[in-house]
């Protein structure tokens, strides 16, 4: 077992543990998700309607919208995932290794349904069979599967179809009996709040166990300064007394290395326009990519969801229920998808993260456009009274931010050359 570098100063040891926080972040809030399952490795849980305190990318407006969750385990060998058509709804495949990161996932077809093989890092396959072959960077690998229900009186039919998932070894043939996927219940305390609460000798030492269990190539640099609070992979980890200069020292370093993220995850004050949420950072850049996780783990990748958000209007004051909002997108120019898109509604408290107010208008509400082509969608707290009402989407009183999801976006969204218009304050007159 190794010790603390002695010659090390408690400055030194505060900046070394604020970079060990901010590296092992998005590691140890995975494996915090996975703890939360009440469930075994390789069987499918529905997801609550409110599942962000689960993880934050797990947040939707849309009431339509239903969830599930499985973590897979690829330690054995591959697994088979299949689930049968879903007749027209859309279906959303998101699949996360154990560092937070996407695995790159085919869009799944409505009249085909899911059928793939998932990989290890060391698992071998026999491409004949004719699935999909994808591979993981590690053995663990948590899949959210959303599918889009046609309505709200079709979701308990769109939960049966998620329940009809399967996770199988590759090896086996059978795909195993059905069974009624349990809900997992909402978590005390959010991933987000508990790992902030983890004292050195629990987050250290899990970091240093996951390191051992889900090697990465980026992370041999970090390795030589995490030694230096002896910080090892797969090495139980020994802090120094509670009542020394070190241990004080390593608490503030994981406190100033939270702050960071945050920092990092919330700029402030909140930018005029839309801003793309969900970005895929560089896997190098420890930062961007741990505040990546801190607001959007569990949400799925661009290409299959994007999102977009706004928390002021286009002379940059908050939304507030109390004004009325225009968001008018122009003749031939509402969101490019190729599914749907909805805008939902969420709360903005002082602290600066969203939280979710569950209201959402979407085109497949049939919003009216009006002669000229334009599309006037109306953010208020009251029903606006010029004939608009399925262009109405209900505003709470006080605060709130807006999100606008593109499901199956279409290329000019992707890069950037179709933005969101701005979102304006209408005049008291106008209703």
């Amino acid at each position: 077992m190794t010790d603390f570098d002695h010659t090390l100063a408690p400055h030194e040891i505060r900046r070394i543990a604020a970079d060990a926080f901010v590296f092992g972040f998005p590691l140890v809030l995975v494996d915090l998700v996975r703890r939360a399952h009440p469930v075994g490795a390789n069987q499918v849980l529905h997801l609550p309607d409110d599942a962000a305190d689960v993880a934050p990318g797990l947040r939707d407006g849309d009431p339509r919208m239903v969830q599930s969750s499985a973590w897979i385990d690829l330690s054995s060998g591959p697994m088979v995932i299949t689930m049968p058509p879903v007749e027209g709804r859309h279906l959303t495949l998101t699949l996360i290794d154990a560092w937070g990161e996407t695995v790159p996932a085919p869009r799944a077809n409505p009249a085909e349904g899911v059928g793939l093989v998932l990989a290890g890092p060391r698992g071998q396959t026999d491409p004949k069979l004719g699935l999909t072959v994808l591979r993981a960077r590690t053995d663990a690998v948590w899949m959210v599967t959303r599918l889009a229900a046609d309505s709200i009186a079709d979701r308990e039919a769109a939960r049966d179809l998620l329940a009809a998932q399967r996770i199988r070894p590759y090896e086996e043939p059978s795909y195993g009996s059905a069974f009624a996927p349990p809900v997992l219940e909402p978590p005390a305390k959010a991933s987000i709040e508990a790992i902030g609460n983890l004292p050195p000798e629990i987050f250290l030492h899990r970091l240093a166990v996951l390191l051992a269990r889900h090697p990465h190539a980026r992370v041999a640099a970090d390795l030589e300064a995490l030694a230096l609070i002896n910080v090892a992979p797969g090495k139980p980890y020994a802090p120094p007394p509670h009542d020394s200069k070190e241990y004080q020292a390593t608490i503030r370093g994981l406190a100033d290395g939270l702050a960071k993220i945050k920092h990092a995850a919330n700029p402030a004050p909140p930018a005029i326009g839309w801003r793309r949420l969900y970005s895929s950072p560089s896997p190098n850049d420890h930062l961007a990519y741990a505040a990546a996780a801190l607001s959007g783990l569990g949400a799925a990748a661009a290409e299959s969801i994007l999102h977009f958000a706004c928390e002021v209007d286009d002379t940059g004051r908050p939304f507030n229920g109390a004004e009325r909002y225009e968001c008018r997108f122009a003749p031939g120019d509402t969101p490019p998808v190729g599914a749907f898109w909805s805008l939902s509604l969420q709360r903005r408290p002082a602290h600066g993260e969203l939280l979710l107010h569950r209201y959402a208008l979407s085109d497949r509400d049939r919003p009216q456009p009006e002669p000229n082509g334009e599309l006037s969608l109306r953010i208020q707290h009251t029903p606006p009274s010029s004939g608009l009402a399925a262009n109405w989407l209900p505003a709470p009183l006080g605060e709130f931010a807006l999100v606008l999801r593109l499901h199956a976006p279409k290329d000019a969204a992707l890069t950037g050359a179709w933005r969101p218009p701005p979102v304006r304050r209408l005049e008291p007159s106008a209703k």
